[in-house]
């Protein structure tokens, strides 16, 4: 009999058996988990009741449970499968790794993955994803928008040494116009300021905004000043967490 403390399952096997299921049946080049049709998820629960049991009255939370679990697990699956794939085959690319899949799924199954991870739109989520994982475990919380941007604009291997010229005129612009409006010694300065970013970056170049993309534009569109501001009070942990649209126009920036 399974147990569940919220939607996290105790059994330490089941993270395993739900692991070796998804293997078994990966029958088409799914990409995530919500790819995976209806039918087959109902299958693969199947599957799971078969394996364990649980209380009736727990049935909806466990339903909830593997499905939350199954997706993670999906997600864990495909990333090792490259990542292991890479190391074997000693490849340096995962476009190299045509034909040369893992024993658990079907070679045509495999290509067309390779085929979707090879393409620049996947590479550029990936590498933002990346980017934002490794931001986020430096910091202990996701980033705002000022640290993703430094953390794309700046050198790898050094100490905040800026990209170019522009990206450290505008973070200082943006420094000195936020001290500025709202004063050094503010109990309540703000997170991010949008207007502040765009009066100091050069404001829209062909609906785009230096840092931030069109995404900018969505955000004061209809907005008042102070609604374009995201403030930060005294005992507060609100952050406004980056996009991944966000953070890949950042990337895009970086490209020559």
């Amino acid at each position: 009999m399974i147990r569940l403390r919220g939607l996290v399952f105790l059994d330490i096997s089941v993270s395993r058996s739900i692991t070796n299921d998804i293997k078994i049946h990966f029958i088409a080049p799914w990409k995530t988990w919500a790819e995976i049709p209806k039918k087959m998820k109902d299958e693969l629960f199947g599957k799971f009741q078969g394996h364990y049991m649980w209380d009736e009255t727990e049935e909806q939370n466990v339903h909830l449970a593997w499905d939350k679990l199954g997706k993670d697990r999906f997600h864990d699956i495909l990333n090792r499968a490259r990542s292991e794939m890479l190391v074997k085959h000693k490849k340096s690319d995962i476009a190299y790794l045509h034909n040369l899949g893992p024993n658990w799924m079907k070679e045509e199954v495999w290509n067309e993955l390779v085929a979707y991870w090879s393409s620049p739109e996947w590479r550029k989520k990936s590498q933002s994803a990346k980017i934002n994982r490794m931001i986020t475990k430096k910091l202990g919380r996701p980033p705002n928008k000022i640290e993703v941007f430094r953390a794309t604009h700046t050198k790898k291997g050094t100490d905040g040494v800026f990209i170019d010229g522009k990206s450290q005129r505008v973070d200082e612009d943006y420094a000195s116009a936020i001290v500025e409006k709202y004063g050094s010694n503010s109990e309540s300065p703000p997170i991010f300021d949008l207007d502040k970013w765009i009066e100091v970056s050069g404001g829209f170049n062909k609906g785009r905004v230096y840092g931030f993309g069109s995404s900018a534009k969505s955000q004061i569109s209809g907005s008042s000043t102070s609604q374009s501001c995201t403030f930060v009070y005294p005992g507060s942990f609100s952050q406004p967490a980056m996009t991944q649209e966000e953070i890949q126009q950042l990337i895009d920036e970086k490209e020559p």
